[in-house]
Parts: C-alpha cells; structure tokens; sequence
C-alpha cells in the first residue's frame, strides 16, 4: 500500500510566515538548514538529534509545536 505524505498546511510553508514560531527557534533551523516543518519530519526525530549543531531547546520547541497541530506522529519515521 502506498502512503500519501501528509498534505497540512504548516509542513511546506516558509518558517518565518508560520505563527507561534519563536525568533531563535527559525533562526536554529536555518543553521541547521531547514526552510521548512516538513524537511525536518522527513529527517525524523533520530536523525534530527544526531545533527550537528543539534539543540534540545530548539528540538522541545518543534515537538511542542508539533504537538499542537496534532502532527507529532510525523517526527517517528522521518
């Protein structure tokens, strides 16, 4: 069976333009080369945490935010 990728609307849109981001939080994930939610769950939570550079409060932040849209499911496989 064929898994469609999730469609949510903050998985593909530009960090700075998602609301309830902080500041610190877009600027970490550009270090770490993100421009976006969905390039992160595609890295999964493992792989994400083996990064260098990688930064627990930054990782708390996108699981919380995460969380709140009912998408944390999405940080499991990657």
């Amino acid at each position: 069976m064929v898994m469609l990728p999730c469609r949510h609307p903050i998985l593909d849109s530009p960090l700075s333009e998602l609301h309830g981001l902080s500041p610190d939080f877009i600027r970490k994930s550009k270090q770490l080369g993100f421009d976006n939610i969905r390039q992160m769950t595609d890295r999964g939570w493992v792989e994400l945490t083996r990064m260098k550079g990688f930064d627990y409060c930054w990782f708390n932040e996108l699981v919380r935010y995460m969380n709140a849209h009912g998408l944390l499911n999405m940080l499991e496989d990657g």
